[in-house]
């Protein structure tokens, strides 16, 4: 039997390095399908005025790009 690829349904977008370990400790612990959205491994800061910008780069523009766009994990 073919195994069936499953898209993303959880996209976390993490403003610094706690937030990206707490979140990769989740994602493997709990075995979620998630993507997990950061510069440089958390070490560089997303700001929240820029969180728009950030999803605009990934093709994430609005409801239905994000369901064509959203990578597989």
């Amino acid at each position: 039997m073919a195994r069936q690829s499953v898209k993303c349904k959880i996209i976390v977008i993490v403003h610094g390095k706690s937030e990206y370990v707490l979140c990769k400790h989740i994602k493997s612990v709990l075995k979620i399908k998630k993507e997990i959205v950061a510069n440089d491994k958390g070490k560089h800061s997303i700001q929240i005025t820029s969180v728009l910008t950030k999803l605009s780069e990934r093709g994430l523009n609005n409801i239905s790009s994000f369901k064509k766009n959203v990578s597989r994990c």
